[in-house]
């Protein structure tokens, strides 16, 4: 099924939110069918209220699994798009990142989904494996040798040669590592998109995975070649904004000394980090 967006027709594996997809669907049934209203997709999906879509669409309601199965019959979705639409409500709904986890590897398996988005896995992949961005950015360094047992050995801490290759050959797939004039393999221009819903649970994946490889470096990194530290401080609320573009600025002063150095000769991760670990609750003066 194609839904209407903006006079161009998508289709409901092109969604990454079920509620835009929602709305669009209605959208359509509803030009399509005059009187299909919040009401009349009640009564034959077989909800009480008579505004249970439109609750729904605000995020004021959530779909239960038999809810869904209502929803697909309402709508008319065929297999794959049912099976899509399920996985995705399900994606959306989760609050632990195995279950996103879950759903997303179940709507990257749809054979439709996978015809719209080739890339997908790999770009999945790029994330939920830590290995990978630093292989992109190890192949940017003089000496950088394509064989999977020298980046295996490279990497720290080492992974095998398999999973060199397999880094080796998606970051390949996905265009950021190519070919240059003189036949040499290094990073391309090209970013990996981090808002897909779908591509999500492996950014977490990768932060957790990031976090992790700090903590360890503490016991196998020597200290005159890290730097790890910590403060705890009081903020006020209104300054986390100013706070975030603090460590933003930071962030790029950072990034410009990759293009100061004459020459790298190493791959280092910054990680960031800025949480409460206390807080008062304001009574309201009461």
């Amino acid at each position: 099924m194609r839904v209407n967006e903006e006079k161009k027709e998508k289709t409901v594996f092109e969604y990454d939110n079920y509620r835009e997809l929602l709305k669009d669907l209605f959208s359509q049934h509803k030009q399509n069918d005059a009187k299909f209203s919040h009401r009349f997709f009640s009564r034959v999906a077989g909800f009480k209220s008579p505004n249970f879509l439109m609750k729904v669409m605000q995020g004021k309601s959530n779909l239960s699994e038999e809810s869904i199965e209502k929803f697909i019959k309402a709508f008319k979705l065929n297999s794959q798009e049912g099976k899509f639409f399920k996985n995705l409500v399900l994606l959306n709904q989760a609050e632990s990142l195995e279950e996103k986890d879950s759903y997303s590897q179940q709507i990257r398996k749809i054979r439709a989904y996978q015809k719209i988005h080739p890339l997908k896995e790999a770009q999945y992949n790029y994330y939920s494996k830590w290995y990978f961005i630093p292989i992109k950015e190890l192949a940017a360094l003089e000496g950088f040798e394509e064989d999977p047992e020298w980046i295996a050995k490279a990497v720290v801490p080492n992974i095998t040669p398999k999973q060199a290759k397999e880094a080796l050959d998606e970051l390949k797939s996905i265009g950021l590592l190519t070919y240059g004039a003189n036949g040499k393999l290094g990073p391309s221009t090209a970013n990996v998109a981090t808002d897909d819903e779908v591509v999500s649970p492996s950014i977490t994946r990768y932060h957790l995975d990031s976090i992790k490889l700090g903590m360890d470096s503490i016991q196998t990194i020597p200290r005159e070649h890290r730097d790890i530290s910590a403060v705890t401080l009081g903020i006020a609320q209104e300054n986390m904004q100013k706070a975030k573009e603090l460590i933003s600025n930071f962030r790029k002063d950072i990034l410009e000394l990759s293009t100061e150095a004459p020459q790298a000769d190493s791959i280092y991760q910054l990680n960031i980090q800025l949480f409460p670990v206390a807080e008062v609750k304001k009574n309201n003066g009461k």
